[in-house]
């Protein structure tokens, strides 16, 4: 996106774009031309290769967007109602066909027996790995005030922690 294969950086450094200062850009370049950047950026693309249902969020987060959904709604929303309005585009219809049956196994599972829709949930996609908790963005942990504050003291009362691996931070790995 911003470098070109062809390019040295001194030449992509000459190329700074209107608006942005030269020694800002060479910064940003610097950085876009380390190794351990390029080696993210390799390992970011192959994941993105792998991925067989997206979401229609944007870059908004899914804690953000399940909030503002929430406070519409004026109503908790569960991960397995979050799922389908996640997967849908704007004319109302599912990304892709496996997006729709994930959709419809979790509608037969809530609808059938005594699971809940959290259970449900994780019948349909798996258990959870340790420290992640699909369609939460962040995780259901208390992440403190807008203004900084991160709890630092443990995160055994996040539901789904498994581990020492969690403690003392706020955000799983």
């Amino acid at each position: 996106m911003f470098k070109n294969s062809d390019m040295s950086l001194e030449e992509s450094i000459e190329r700074c774009p209107m608006g942005i200062s030269r020694e800002q850009w060479a910064s940003f370049l610097e950085y876009i031309f380390e190794k351990r950047t390029m080696e993210i950026a390799e390992k970011n693309t192959a994941n993105r290769a792998k991925l067989t249902i997206p979401h229609t969020l944007g870059s908004k987060s899914i804690a953000r967007r399940k909030r503002e959904l929430e406070i519409e709604k004026g109503r908790p929303i569960s991960r397995a109602e979050f799922y389908a309005y996640s997967h849908l585009k704007k004319d109302g219809t599912f990304v892709n066909e496996e997006a729709l049956q994930k959709n419809d196994l979790l509608l037969a599972a809530q609808n059938y027996g005594t699971l809940s829709k959290e259970e449900a949930y994780v019948q349909v996609f798996g258990k959870e790995h340790p420290g992640r908790v699909r369609g939460m963005g962040f995780g259901p942990q208390d992440l403190g005030s807008l203004n900084g504050f991160r709890p630092s003291s443990s995160a055994s009362h996040v539901p789904n922690a498994q581990g020492p691996e969690l403690q003392g931070h706020p955000f799983p790995p």
